[in-house]
């Protein structure tokens, strides 16, 4: 699994807060560490058999560092990585990431649902965004419909972990996840990959992934991605004996263009297209745990295209200029059948249109100890819902329609400022100042709705218009250590913000609609990124408490009288307390070991106030979508096979504590402690062009519930979304 470039091991496998340290201090001479120079001493008999870890360089910090220079948690993965862990979607990163959780409430295709370390927001709705900012090539994607991206020519994905209110802004009080695609460059080279899976249910699935990519000329490159799926499914309709199928493909192209020595503009332009079934949710009360009943085959139809244009400027040798404007566009239409029976009862659909628009600017500089970087941020979505429901089977005779229409915008002013106290000591100071303005309008029609403020308090229609404008202050303050040249220890005090909104889901009672609060979470943290044994072990810990005020949290609770889930917002406290931890160790030529740990006690600090269902007594409660415990092991051997190439063997394993997807602890709305295994077997040929791999996901073909909704007091069961069945495949990779 390992490649031999420029004397390091680079390791297929996940880099998580790891790498090389490439310090920009000077060397301290001889210092007495009795702890590490113990570790290393008792290491050191294996200092002749392996080689060193791969550097990993990422750009958390809208630079390029070492990742072992950087004082945030941040867990990076390479392309390398992601091809041998076999992840096709964002979505699939929490399987081996720890305190990182991403669900997909709805199925695949409908919004994404991602808490870090606790923080994250558990709505469905279309118009409003989690606390996690969502990136791709440094683009931020508003819409949680866009937060469910392909994973295809990728160069690496950053996890950062903890608020980052200074450079990333109002929408990442829990972190933020940034993909980053391949590049083009000035060689010719590309690939072609194919992959063939096969569920335990007995259907396929099947994967075709391509790039090429070189030079246009002397100043001009270009490459150009793409990657098409289909699966057969392995859920299966019982009513009609079908099976949920997919299609999805995506596509980009990227233009380099340097016309001189201090400008270089980056042209992005990308698409992606999925016309699928819509997956079926599973009963309680179904006896097969991948099959239902369903009196209609709901699709899923998702359209998005954009593009963007990036310019580095070099205005001085010490100044830099950087530019991003982006443009995307998102149309959407999902269909469900929520009551999961063979009748006509409650069928939903979903429809969303919507357009962002984003502009960033950026200067950056720095002399001899100091680094700098200030930038205006601008951004604005405009959102169009068309959201109905079909409750004829259930007796009512008009459809409940719901027309929203949301346009928000927001800019923000942002500076961070990194100065060496001493050789050995970093200041980093940063602030950000945001302003944010939402206009909502929501109008509804159908049977009746609950509204206290009409006479008889129903009505069989509604108009909701309102507006908000807010701004806030959000930073950082930290301090790096750097007492030998291969130990960082690092600390720091820092604030995230995230603006309040509007509810914009289905609702029959009308006083559900208004708008919640905006969140702040401060953050205190202390962390280690250590590099022993000659760079072959590195082990790196991070202790994290959050102050979580106002915290938006999904109040699914039923509405009194009738049963059907509120599905609003509302703002309650909450804390959070834990651990990061990574070790990376390549003790002998060939083999690679990694263990992830993540722990996290989060809990609600107070009840929560809603006037729809009343308070509810949820202090001291666990917070939704958040397992106290997570883990990630791999191992992986590697070995020449004479001169026919070379032979890997990996196998992997996640686990996840118990989980609640509720407001309550109730293990029914949840998932048990589960652990997942995978493994791959390849071969690559001596000249790296060819490699043949075969591997398995879920080995153990664990039925494991990926999201949980409580019908009971409207149907008597519940309603499940599932995780993938057991797979097995192939691949088969040219690279030229």
């Amino acid at each position: 699994m390992s490649r031999m470039r420029g004397g390091e091991y680079t390791m297929p496998v996940l880099n998580t807060d790891s790498a090389a340290a490439t310090s920009k201090r000077p060397a301290l001479g001889k210092r007495r560490l009795p702890l590490w120079v113990a570790l290393a001493a008792a290491l050191a008999p294996f200092s002749t058999q392996a080689n060193t870890l791969e550097e990993v360089i990422v750009t958390a910090q809208k630079r390029e560092q070492s990742l072992q220079d950087v004082g945030i948690t941040v867990s990076a993965l390479t392309g390398e990585t992601i091809e041998k862990l076999g992840l096709y979607d964002s979505n699939d990163l929490s399987n081996s990431i720890p305190n990182l959780n991403i669900e997909s409430p709805a199925g695949e295709g409908g919004v994404s649902v991602v808490f870090i370390r606790g923080v994250g927001l558990n709505d469905f709705a279309t118009n409003n965004s989690g606390p996690v900012g969502f990136y791709i090539d440094e683009v931020y994607a508003g819409s949680s419909n866009s937060q469910s991206a392909a994973l295809f020519d990728i160069d690496r994905i950053e996890v950062l972990k903890g608020p980052q209110g200074t450079l990333y802004g109002r929408n990442t009080t829990g972190g933020a996840i940034s993909l980053v695609s391949r590049k083009p460059g000035v060689e010719t080279e590309g690939y072609v990959r194919g992959s063939y899976g096969n569920y335990s249910t007995g259907n396929d699935e099947y994967r075709i992934e391509g790039a090429v990519g070189g030079s246009l000329g002397d100043t001009v490159q270009a490459r150009v991605a793409g990657v098409t799926y289909h699966s057969d499914g392995y859920m299966k309709n019982l009513v009609d004996n079908s099976y949920v199928e997919k299609e999805r493909w995506a596509a980009r192209a990227q233009l380099n263009w340097t016309p001189t020595d201090r400008l270089n503009v980056l042209f992005n332009v990308h698409g992606s297209d999925n016309d699928s079934d819509a997956d079926l949710y599973n009963s309680s009360a179904d006896e097969n745990f991948y099959e239902g009943l369903s009196d209609i085959s709901p699709v899923l139809q998702v359209e998005q295209a954009g593009a963007s244009v990036k310019l580095d400027y070099t205005l001085t040798d010490s100044i830099e200029l950087v530019s991003i404007t982006a443009y995307d566009e998102l149309d959407k239409l999902h269909q469900e059948d929520a009551d999961m029976l063979p009748a006509p009862i409650i069928h939903p659909e979903y429809g969303v249109e919507a357009d962002m628009f984003s502009q960033e600017l950026r200067l950056s500089g720095g002399s001899e100890g100091a680094v700098w970087i200030a930038g205006l941020y601008y951004f604005e979505e405009n959102l169009d819902q068309d959201q109905g429901v079909d409750l004829t089977g259930a007796g009512l005779p008009v459809p409940y329609r719901y027309d929203n229409t949301q346009e928000l915008s927001t800019w923000a002013l942002f500076g961070q400022y990194e100065y060496d106290l001493s050789p050995t000591l970093t200041l980093t100071a940063g602030l950000r100042y945001t302003q944010l303005d939402v206009d909502f309008t929501s109008a509804g029609t159908g049977t009746f709705f609950l509204d206290s403020t009409v006479p008889g308090g129903m009505t069989d229609s509604y108009r909701f218009a309102d507006d908000l404008s807010e701004d806030n202050v959000s930073g950082k303050l930290a301090l790096n250590w750097r007492p030998v040249d291969d130990v960082l220890v690092y600390t720091s005090l820092s604030r995230g913000f995230k603006g309040g909104g509007y509810n914009g889901n289905f609702h029959i009672n009308v006083d559900a609609i208004g708008s919640y609060d905006n969140e702040e979470l401060t953050a205190w943290e202390l962390g280690t990124k250590t590099r022993l044994a000659d760079g072959r072990l590195q082990l790196n810990a991070a202790l994290f408490y959050y102050d979580y005020n106002d915290a938006q949290i999904f109040n699914n609770a039923p509405i009194p009288g009738v049963g059907l889930p509120s599905n609003t917002i509302r703002n309650a406290d909450a804390s959070m307390q834990g651990l990061d931890l990574d070790l990376r160790w390549t003790p002998v030529d060939g083999l690679y070991l990694q263990l992830g740990l993540g722990y996290v006690d989060a809990t609600y600090d107070e009840d929560i106030v809603d006037p729809v269902t009343g308070p509810l007594p949820i202090d001291g409660l666990a917070v939704q979508n958040t397992p106290e415990l997570s883990a990630f092991a791999l191992a992986s051997y590697e070995w020449q096979l004479g001169d026919g190439g070379m032979i890997a063997a990996q196998i992997d394993a996640t686990y996840s504590d118990d989980v609640y997807y509720s407001t309550f602890e109730d293990s029914a709305v949840g998932q048990s402690a589960y652990t997942l295994f995978g493994s791959r077997l390849s071969w690559h040929s001596a000249d790296d062009a060819l490699e043949v791999a075969l591997w398995g996901k879920n080995l153990g073909d664990k039925e494991y519930a990926a999201y949980v909704f409580d019908l009971r007091a409207d149907f008597g069961f519940l309603q499940r979304m599932r995780g993938v069945p057991r797979t097995v495949g192939i691949d088969v990779q040219y690279r030229f």
